[in-house]
């Protein structure tokens, strides 16, 4: 089987050459070979060709964001840039999104500094006299800064940030929605100016109807949010579900899709050299799992499992990128290499580097 697995898939004239799963085993059907596609994809598995351009599904259910009522949790964003060109030099805006409430605020910014960004919190914090016990926003340094953890703090604001690759997917949309809205503007008044108008977009956008809350952000409040969580949530009877079935196992070897490369082109190698390995199963609805490096160090963040791709052990080759050094020790050659796809370096022998 092996033989004639590698004869098919190898062969550049063959049909089925570099095919997937259903390609060899059609060959195998008109061959007469009994060879079944759980066999064929084992076998695959062990193959980098395959594991290394397999493609991508890019779109899949993801966790929930399920919270308790309004100003449970907000997320933020300050990356809403395309506003390069005015005349008041406001280059960024600063969003956050109730997550509940659907809720929106926006604060023009001329740089993302710390004392900045502290200014745009206050004035979000005095409009309607809210604040979340709860900030999420993505790793970018204006957060980060010692200027506004020390306010979040004082504000006894819970803080963390995303490491999923969708980033904070609420507030990210509402960025698509106001800047959707802001050209079209622009476009029709022929101009880039538009600090005077940013409150006028919020006060349409908060009004408007909001199909996932059924109402607009700008009526929910304490008296309502229970039907506006059921509204979002269902009966909740769907979240008390059956726990769910996990198609990895802790310690398979597993590769990390590149889907945070969104314009990669779909005939490069789509998931990562580097090797990792299911560290912890985590039972959510869809499940998520922890993944550890070749050194045992903790990966951050959860993972799905269209994120992730099973691997054979026949296909742990450790490919060398580039010889940084060579030396000879006791009469025998070693090099320092650079491995593929891992960021550590390490020293090898001279037919180490052949295998």
């Amino acid at each position: 089987m092996e033989d004639y697995l590698a004869d098919v898939y190898y062969t550049p004239s063959h049909p089925s050459a570099f095919g997937g799963v259903e390609a060899v085993h059609r060959a195998a059907k008109e061959d007469n070979k009994r060879i079944s596609r759980r066999e064929i994809r084992n076998w695959l598995r062990g193959r980098e060709t395959y594991t290394l351009h397999k493609p991508l599904r890019r779109r899949f259910p993801r966790n929930r964001v399920i919270v308790s009522g309004i100003d449970s949790q907000c997320k933020q964003s300050g990356r809403c840039q395309c506003f390069l060109k005015n005349k008041s030099r406001h280059k960024y805006i600063l969003t956050c999104i109730d997550v509940f409430s659907k809720f929106a605020w926006a604060r023009p910014l001329k740089k993302k500094k710390g004392d900045g960004i502290v200014r745009a919190f206050q004035s979000i914090f005095r409009e309607k006299n809210r604040r979340p016990k709860k900030l999420q926003t993505d790793k970018g340094g204006e957060f980060l800064n010692k200027t506004v953890q020390t306010f979040l703090k004082s504000n006894r604001i819970q803080y963390f940030t995303t490491n999923n690759e969708t980033k904070a997917s609420i507030v990210e949309r509402f960025n698509r929605t106001l800047k959707s809205k802001m050209w079209r503007f622009f476009t029709a008044k022929g101009t880039r100016r538009y600090v005077d108008v940013l409150q006028d977009f919020m006060k349409g956008y908060n009004g408007s109807y909001h199909r996932s809350i059924g109402m607009a952000p700008e009526t929910v409040t304490k008296l309502n949010q229970e039907t506006v969580w059921h509204n979002l949530y269902g009966t909740g009877t769907e979240m008390l579900s059956e726990m769910p079935t996990f198609r990895f196992g802790v310690g398979d070897p597993v590769r990390i899709s590149m889907a945070t490369r969104p314009f990669r082109k779909s005939y490069l190698p789509q998931w990562t050299d580097e090797v990792f390995t299911i560290a912890k199963r985590i039972a959510r609805t869809p499940p998520v799992y922890e993944l550890k490096d070749y050194n045992q160090d903790n990966i951050e963040g959860h993972f799905y499992e269209q994120e992730l791709q099973r691997i054979s052990k026949a296909d742990h080759t450790y490919r060398i990128e580039k010889v940084l050094r060579r030396r000879t020790r006791g009469g025998r050659k070693q090099y320092f290499v650079k491995w593929k796809g891992y960021q550590q370096n390490s020293t090898v022998g001279y037919l180490t580097c052949l295998i």
